[in-house]
């Protein structure tokens, strides 16, 4: 029975189905450039510095790792189109959404040939918190929408060649098959997926002719081969890695067998939900949870638990059902799920067992899940549209509670980081000719370890920097090679004819850097992050004087004839210039309590360091330090500043800062601990030598 053609209350339908969804979705706009969105830009500079061979290269020479040229062609044409600017780009991811959901409506439609159920499974589609990334980084996965939506008029076109055993829409959906994995591969598992729904859902079943099937499979099997010739092959482009490389094949197998059995669970629930309700649900049996645990031993039980519970319903409904059509669409759903996921175990640069699917992966996932709820319910409940939207309902409203969620999540740190790009750029809008970037902040980022405390990007900020500044500054293509600066905690500096560019995050490891390569300090960009208000100072100022009194020729100042004001537990005050690290002073109250210590000269001196030995107490990396000199007004002012500077490995904090002629300096504990007091086993002052 071919489906009639859409109608007007279909088309009231599909219209109510993209406006919420449209809706949903609004907020990606107030949304930022994601990290490998930011290589991109990069890479895209690097490429069009190389010529059009190099580009034609890139877009269709064979690739050991992704191939993809269609996406590669179309985002190289929007950053030509668009630079940098985040709407567009915005704009087109969104309006892809909207169209792969239009098309999943069209392929419930001719499936389920039913308008309401159609409704139910396209708005269940475009609403699924778990595959937000693939919009949300407006960039980035392009390709998983453009291969999406030539996956899914493919199975179209088939399921209409398998009504009309017509020979051209036969061929036309290999084309689109094709031109989905020229745009990125996931939709691979089609060259299995097709022939059993040929079988599924062909008058005949098992007993049609097997020489469609066989062309679609011998065509995959190219494909494939096409692939694998692809890493041998000496011209063959090389710009990602394998799978294997970064795996065992034990954890490849591992995954390609569990990879169903997570992409059925984790495109019905969002994973964030899943781990913050297994954490909760543990931490009422037991004492403190941690993220680690929930996520490394908790969450694959509980896929598989999942999993089976959902089996062993749908075999229920199954074989209770007695319409034999739609046990075909259940399974139909339950194959496309199956047979998509493995697919993603390949993923270049992933390692050991893939707990986690990323949410970009899961939209393809996702329309066959739609179908197999939509479906599993409407087989249960006979296909009462009132009883399966009662069901479905609480589903589809806890996907657009989270989606907004999600969404405002992006919307919070996107915002935060157009804000300091942006004050960066009209604080200097024209960079020296050799530049360094430098930048202090409170905390740490994204699971990395206290001491590496970054500003709030998930990729490199040195890259991003510099991709930032391209427009303007017309970087030399070198600074884009070899994935520079892109690592989220990479430093370091490059120099090409008259141009340099540098990022650090560590003081002494970008002065010793100016000390050897002789950069100006006029060259130095500096600012302060604070989590508190979630903006940047600049510092640079303060930063060129800490790097004048590294640079400075100095002498160790003698601290036995100098008056300490201490502000608490003054008997212990000695120990901190007896030249012991085991002895201590400690302030006796938490460091959360603001505390200072003077220092008075004999005579004035020229103060250019100071050094700070906290020995082997843990306690203290959460210190921070405001350092100041008496003027010659008697006033204070503050030469060094840093909310949160903790010691090295060695226990050992360097302050630097432009060298001043005083007669008194006050060191203030400016860092935040609710139970350890402030320590110092040893303290040292050093004066500049002219």
């Amino acid at each position: 029975m071919k489906p009639k053609k859409i109608n007007k209350q279909q088309i009231f339908l599909i219209i109510i189905v993209l406006f919420v969804v449209l809706f949903s979705y609004l907020k990606i706009f107030s949304g930022f450039f994601q990290q490998d969105e930011w290589f991109s830009f990069g890479y895209q500079f690097l490429l069009k510095s190389q010529g059009i061979r190099s580009i034609l290269n890139y877009f269709f020479l064979p690739s050991v790792g992704h191939y993809q040229p269609l996406n590669s062609l179309i985002v190289y044409v929007l950053s030509s189109l668009f630079g940098i600017v985040y709407f567009p780009y915005a704009s087109v991811s969104l309006f892809l959404h909207l169209v792969v959901t239009f098309l999943v409506y069209l392929l419930a439609k001719q499936i389920f040939k039913n308008d309401r159920l159609s409704f139910l499974t396209a708005l269940l589609f475009g609403l699924s918190a778990s595959t937000h990334q693939a919009t949300s980084w407006v960039l980035a996965d392009l390709g998983v929408h453009l291969a999406t939506i030539f996956g899914i008029i493919c199975l179209i076109v088939f399921l209409k060649f398998i009504e009309t055993r017509k020979l051209s829409r036969f061929i036309l959906s290999i084309i689109f098959l094709i031109l989905s994995l020229l745009c990125k591969e996931i939709a691979v598992g089609f060259f299995i997926f097709l022939p059993l729904t040929y079988f599924l859902f062909s008058p005949q079943g098992f007993k049609s002719s097997k020489k469609y099937p066989l062309i679609i499979i011998f065509i995959g099997a190219l494909y494939i081969i096409f692939r694998i010739w692809a890493i041998f092959i000496p011209a063959a482009y090389v710009n990602d890695t394998l799978a294997i490389r970064s795996q065992t094949v034990s954890d490849i197998i591992y995954n390609l067998v569990t990879f169903p059995i997570k992409g059925l669970v984790q495109s019905i629930l969002p994973i964030n939900i899943i781990l913050d309700t297994l954490k909760y649900v543990l931490s009422l049996v037991g004492n403190q949870v941690f993220d680690s645990f929930v996520q490394d031993d908790i969450l694959e039980i509980f896929n598989f638990f999942c999993f089976a519970f959902i089996l062993i319903i749908a075999l229920v409904f199954w074989v209770r059902s007695k319409d034999g059509y739609f046990k075909k669409v259940l399974l139909f759903a339950l194959l496309f799920v199956v047979l998509n996921s493995p697919v993603f175990a390949m993923a270049p640069e992933k390692s050991g067992k893939i707990l986690i699917f990323d949410s970009r992966n899961l939209y393809l996932i996702a329309v066959g899940t739609s179908f197999f709820i939509i479906s599993l319910f409407a087989l249960a409940l006979k296909k009462n549209f009132n009883r399966v939207i009662c069901f479905i309902f609480p589903l589809l409203m806890l996907n657009f509670a989270w989606l907004n969620n999600q969404l405002n999540e992006l919307e919070k740190e996107g915002r935060i980081r157009e804000q300091i790009l942006g004050q960066i750029r009209r604080d200097y809008p024209k960079l020296p000719s050799r530049t360094i970037f430098y930048t202090e902040s409170d905390l740490s980022y994204y699971g990395l370890s206290s001491s590496e405390r970054i500003l709030p990007f998930q990729s490199g900020f040195g890259q991003t920097l510099l991709v930032w500044y391209q427009s303007v500054q017309h970087f030399p293509s070198y600074f884009f090679q070899s994935r520079f600066l892109w690592d989220i905690t990479e430093q370091g500096y490059r120099n090409y004819n008259s141009q340099g560019f540098g990022y650090f995050r560590y003081f002494e490891l970008m002065a010793e850097v100016v000390k050897e390569k002789n950069i100006p300090l006029e060259s130095i960009i500096a600012f302060r992050y604070s989590s508190l208000d979630q903006k940047v100072e600049d510092i640079t100022k303060e930063v060129q004087g800490r790097i004048r009194g590294f640079l400075a020729k100095k002498s160790e100042v003698n601290l036995d004839k100098l008056l300490f004001s201490f502000p608490n537990n003054f008997d212990q005050g000695k120990f901190v210039h007896d030249g012991k690290r085991e002895t201590f002073w400690e302030s006796k109250f938490p460091y959360a309590i603001p505390q200072s210590l003077k220092i008075s000269f004999e005579n004035k001196v020229k103060i250019a360091q100071i050094q700070i030995d906290s020995y082997n107490n843990k306690d203290q990396n959460e210190v921070g330090y405001k350092v100041s000199i008496a003027g010659k007004d008697g006033n204070w002012e503050k030469v060094s500043y840093a909310r949160r500077y903790p010691p090295d490995e060695g226990g050992i904090v360097n302050l630097y800062f432009e060298p001043k002629i005083t007669d008194k300096i006050k060191i203030e504990q400016v860092g935040y601990h609710d139970f350890a007091p402030w320590v110092i086993h040893e303290l040292k002052l050093y004066e500049a030598v002219d």
